[in-house]
């Protein structure tokens, strides 16, 4: 029964996509004019969203599982009194730099997602950290200890194991009072770890907190059918043109906001929020800006995809994060899926403790149940620590 419906879905959802493609095809005839750009008439604006949200979103839908590895390449940038906060020697030249770039590089991330079931695996390997004194144009030493993060996240907990790190035990384990050690938390610790240990690459289907299709759904909704409790003045300013080049077509929406609808004298909140969707990559993003009223810069984000099974996934992804006071680059992400999978098979196992890859005797602390184990690696069972 459920496969049935699962079909007649699709069915439906892939004659709606027909008829919303064919609008498309009239919106880049109509309003594209070899690389022009032409805004698009008001009226037409909440048909575009529709059939644009309908897009992104089914595109998305088609996957159940996504598998593959990824490259990261980011950069981190001090300034300042906050270069003080590392710790480097005071006999360093680099002590008194005022720009200093942390520079994370990993060849390869791999990771596993089971989309539908809401399950993903990450294996980080260790990473390349290189901190340079820009000012100075010299290399920094900066003691910090890494290691490699293999982390697991389900609906119900958040795994984490790092083997190159050791923690102290309450007694010892083989004559030494050190240890590896696995981690059990709850599953909203996970959302710290977004930029760092764990590197969910569903996030690049996302605008954000949400999905790019709830935030088209979001505009819409206020063109058709405005809040009443946003004061006068401070509505948001929605804007959509169309560049025609060759035969794609790329639409820019343009949103104004307010940073609180509330305030008598926000205007230095206010932004605009552009996003940039191309009909050859299926209309989904491909550029995401932040900027102020005055056209400075605050975030930037530009995306590619590759097309497999006619399902289009990010290739890379560019993200950039700059200084509201005087435009410096803050965060520089650069991001490349060296191998996608769409659509296989992933066993259960990839997403249970026992893929942590724990050795024999290590620690696995249970945070949510607040007790700890011994791991056995001939049994591959967790054995309750004494106390």
């Amino acid at each position: 029964m459920k496969t049935i419906l699962i079909q007649k879905r699709a069915l439906i959802v892939g004659t709606l996509l027909t008829t919303l493609f064919s609008q498309l095809i009239l919106y880049s005839v109509s309003y594209g004019n070899n690389g022009s750009i032409r805004p698009m008439p008001e009226a037409e604006y909440a048909e575009f969203l529709d059939a644009a949200e309908a897009f992104t979103q089914a595109n998305y839908e088609r996957i159940s599982t996504l598998q593959g590895e990824i490259s990261i390449q980011e950069d981190n940038y001090l300034y300042g009194e906050t270069c003080r906060r590392l710790q480097i020697s005071e006999d360093d030249p680099a002590y008194s730099s005022n720009s200093i770039r942390r520079r994370i590089t990993n060849s390869v991330e791999k990771f596993a997602v089971d989309v539908r079931n809401n399950k993903l695996y990450t294996e980080l390997t260790f990473p390349n950290v290189k901190y340079k004194a820009l000012d100075l144009d010299r290399d920094v030493t900066v003691k910090e200890k890494y290691s490699s993060v293999i982390s697991i996240v389900t609906s119900d907990e958040y795994l984490t194991y790092e083997p190159g790190l050791t923690y102290g035990y309450e007694k010892k384990t083989n004559g030494k009072w050190v240890g590896r050690k696995a981690f059990r938390w709850p599953v909203k610790r996970v959302k710290g770890e977004q930029w760092g240990h764990v590197r969910d690459p569903r996030k690049y289907f996302f605008n954000g907190h949400r999905a790019i299709w709830e935030e088209l759904s979001a505009l819409r909704n206020h063109i058709t059918n405005p809040s009443p409790d946003i004061p006068e003045g401070k509505e948001p300013q929605i804007s959509i043109t169309t560049e025609e080049i060759g035969e794609n077509t790329k639409f820019q929406i343009k949103g104004g906001f307010h940073g609180s609808e509330d305030c008598a004298n926000c205007e230095n909140n206010f932004v605009y929020i552009i996003m940039t969707l191309d009909n050859s990559v299926g209309l989904n993003l491909v550029r995401r800006e932040v900027t102020r009223k005055n056209g400075e810069t605050l975030q930037t984000l530009d995306i590619t995809y590759e097309k497999i099974d006619d399902v289009y996934v990010p290739k890379t992804i560019h993200y950039m994060i700059f200084l509201s006071s005087d435009g410096k680059i803050r965060f520089d992400s650069q991001i490349t899926f060296t191998k996608s999978v769409l659509n296989a098979p992933i066993p259960t196992e990839t997403f249970e403790y026992t893929n942590l890859g724990l050795k024999d005797g290590d620690i696995f602390s249970d945070k949510i149940a607040n007790k700890e184990f011994q791991y056995e690696a001939a049994t591959k069972k967790l054995k309750p620590v004494e106390k």
